[in-house]
């Protein structure tokens, strides 16, 4: 259909009503995939397991020191590696993110405790001739 310019660009025409309901369908589909994302997104489990270069990029730590907190037994993991009665290699360890959190949740504090307070301590002069005597 051929439109003269005086027409009205807003007014619908026989093309509009065969799009319109093909654009109704796909704005559907699209509503209820986005409604799939953002219920799988909600439904990420408590218990998925991070590797330590996850772990350590979310505390902003070294990797270095996660296996510290892994070895000195303050952060629970999953060992993955076989055992034989050796210590596992680096790469086999798995942290659960609710681990994680309690983790996190057990190291918070509102301050310094008082034993970890420095005290500067008063310098000592050394003692040095005068050889210029001024």
């Amino acid at each position: 259909m051929i439109r003269n310019a005086s027409d009205n660009p807003f007014r619908p025409t026989d093309q509009d009503e065969i799009i319109h309901p093909a654009i109704e369908r796909l704005c559907a589909v699209l509503e209820q995939r986005f409604r799939q994302i953002v219920a799988e997104a909600d439904r990420v489990s408590e218990d998925d397991l991070l590797t330590v270069e996850e772990v350590a990029e979310k505390l902003r730590i070294s990797t270095t020191h996660v296996y510290e907190l892994i070895h000195n037994r303050e952060l629970k993991v999953v060992n993955l590696a076989h055992q034989n009665g050796k210590v596992a290699q680096r790469g086999f360890y798995r942290v659960r993110q609710s681990q994680l959190r309690d983790f996190v949740r057990s190291r918070e504090t509102n301050s310094i405790p008082a034993d970890m307070k420095k005290t500067a301590a008063p310098r000592k002069k050394l003692k040095v001739r005068n050889y210029l005597e001024l």
